[in-house]
Formats: C-alpha cells, structure tokens, sequence
C-alpha cells in the first residue's frame, strides 16, 4: 500500500496517457497539480475512478556534467 500526502509526485495514467503530477486525496476525489508554473490549467479535480495511479516518484537520476 502506497502512502501519501502533500509531497507526494505520483505516476498517474489519465486518458492512457502516463504523467508525473504532485497528489493530494480527499475522501472521494484526487487533486493532481503540475509543477511546471506554465502549465495554467491545474490544479484539477478527479473523482477516484477516473485516473489510476501507477506508482510514487521515489527518485531523480541525472548525469552530472
């Protein structure tokens, strides 16, 4: 069982399309929100059912130059 909370970057599948979204839930809705401050469209508000959450972001790998 996945835990989560307000820091939270899930994987979620919306639309059969795969994102990585910072995840908050409520009793019966999930809030996504981007973090790209471009992105002027979200927060947005899903009921359970319509997204499936893949997974939690656990870590960041980047080659140093």
């Amino acid at each position: 069982m996945m835990i989560y909370n307000q820091t939270t970057i899930a994987a979620v599948l919306i639309d059969d399309k795969a994102t990585l979204k910072r995840f908050s839930k409520t009793n019966d809705s999930v809030i996504l929100q981007a973090e790209n401050p471009s992105m002027t469209d979200w927060p947005r508000i899903y009921t359970s059912g319509n997204i499936r959450v893949l997974g939690k972001l656990v870590g960041v790998y980047s080659k140093k130059e």
